[in-house]
């Protein structure tokens, strides 16, 4: 009885340490070195989950280092999938540059180089959101210092956001 109830008490710490999914996404861009900059930060057992169909492995661990070349192409294949961007009704597509992991979450890093300025950019944005319901991305684009921001929520994947 003390085991059981042991391990439903770490259940709940679980719980409320990550009780909710949501992933966050922000983009830089400056006009004089037209480079879009993207930052994506993910919890690691969220991003686990969606990349581990595509590992082959059994566990499949993202923080071993053996596991890290693996990592880095399911995340260039899965970026591709799951963040789009238009400019100008133009798609642009992001290079993928790599990752680091920070505590419990992992940034991955993403550029799109040698875009000419830009007022308006459509974002679809469906990361993790085939692996979680209840998954929420926020995106935040700076041009030139003027951030604007989307919340993709449900069915809502996709926002264009202007600059005046």
């Amino acid at each position: 009885m003390i085991a059981i109830n042991f391990l439903l008490l770490i259940a709940l710490k679980l719980h409320l340490l990550h009780p909710f999914h949501v992933s966050v996404c922000d983009m830089v861009y400056e006009s004089d070195d037209k480079h879009l900059k993207i930052s994506v930060r993910l919890f690691l057992d969220d991003l686990e989950d969606a990349l581990d169909p595509a590992s082959g492995l059994e566990p499949y661990d993202i923080s071993l280092d053996e596991h890290w070349e693996l990592t880095q192409r399911l995340l260039k294949d899965y970026f591709s999938e799951t963040l789009q961007l238009k400019v100008k009704n133009k798609s642009i597509t992001p290079i993928y540059l790599g990752s680091e992991i920070e505590g419990d979450a992992m940034w991955c890093y993403l550029e799109v180089q040698k875009l000419r300025p830009f007022n308006e950019i459509t974002v679809l944005y469906t990361t993790l959101k085939e692996v979680f319901d209840d998954q929420e991305n926020l995106v935040h684009v700076r041009v030139d210092g003027i951030v604007k921001s989307c919340r993709m929520f449900g069915d809502k994947n996709q926002e264009t956001l202007i600059w005046d």
